[in-house]
């Protein structure tokens, strides 16, 4: 299987239809992987051009009544509807 570099410095590894980006020996621990992917670039925050921010107080609002049970999980989140169909 051929193996190229992405722009963002990912390894990228074609199977079949499924392009799958993967960081370097993949991860043992959840520390590593949410370090891997804070290191990445937020292209959603770096726009270059005027928008609307991002605003969460609601949702902050509601998991704070909620008794914030978001705090006591460990999970990643991947979603996106710009293209990013699929994740491996």
């Amino acid at each position: 299987m051929p193996r190229t570099n992405s722009p963002t410095g990912s390894e990228s590894t074609r199977r079949g239809s499924t392009l799958r980006l993967a960081a370097p020996g993949g991860f043992a621990r959840y520390d590593d992987a949410l370090e891997y992917l804070n290191s990445r670039p937020n292209f959603e925050r770096a726009r270059l051009t005027g928008g609307e921010e991002f605003k969460l107080d609601r949702t902050r609002a509601l998991l704070r009544e909620l008794g914030d049970p978001h705090l006591g999980l460990k999970f990643v989140h991947v979603a996106g509807s710009k293209g990013k169909g699929s994740t491996v």
